[in-house]
């Protein structure tokens, strides 16, 4: 039978600091996917889609991410002969590039929206099936990540771990929202 004691808590406590300051590597080479904990900056979003190659089994379609699978959003397929890939098969490469290389900054919406930093800039596959918009982020998904952000913030101070040097930015866009109206809704809720 497992017993908790000080010391189990304190090391508990220590790993998800480091967890959430992205200080562990979870045997991945690119360290950290932490959905939910706060993205670092805008170049290291919760989405994978613009490190991931995404691949639709049944017919070997490259799709931009498991949510944009759609006919309409297929790059291209993998070619096969004698059950061996031998080549790719362009389909819609101009879609794909919008993605992949995004630079993370978002639709224009986003540019003066204090959480910028912290947000992952919608999700492809929620935005076309909410709007039919692939590249807009839509309401709800700001929603969630105003929530998640501002949840985070409540929760990482009540545990005092929001005191690495690089957790300043986090705490100085915080003083910023405080004054918000979605500050105050969310933290009525969430509190």
């Amino acid at each position: 039978m497992f017993t908790k004691n000080a010391k189990d808590e304190e090391e508990g406590l220590e790993l998800f600091e480091k967890w959430v300051h992205c200080k562990l590597k979870l045997g991945a080479a690119g360290g950290n996917y932490t959905p939910l904990a706060l993205t670092k900056d805008r170049l290291h979003p919760g989405c994978t889609v613009h490190r991931s190659l995404v691949v639709r089994l049944g017919d070997l379609a490259i799709v931009p991410c498991h949510r944009t699978s759609y006919d309409e959003f297929i790059g291209g397929y993998y070619q096969v002969e004698n059950d061996k890939i031998v080549g790719i098969q362009a389909k819609n490469i101009q879609i794909m590039n919008q993605i992949w290389l995004s630079n993370h900054t978002g639709s224009a919406k986003c540019g003066a929206c204090p959480y910028v930093s912290y947000c992952m800039k919608g999700c492809f596959g929620s935005q076309f099936e909410s709007t039919r918009e692939l590249l807009y982020p839509c309401g709800t998904v700001c929603d969630l990540y105003k929530a998640k952000f501002i949840f985070l913030y409540h929760k990482y101070s009540k545990m005092n771990i929001l005191t690495e040097p690089e957790d300043k930015e986090l705490l100085s866009v915080v003083e910023q929202i405080k004054e918000t109206e979605d500050y105050k809704k969310w933290t009525s809720i969430i509190t």
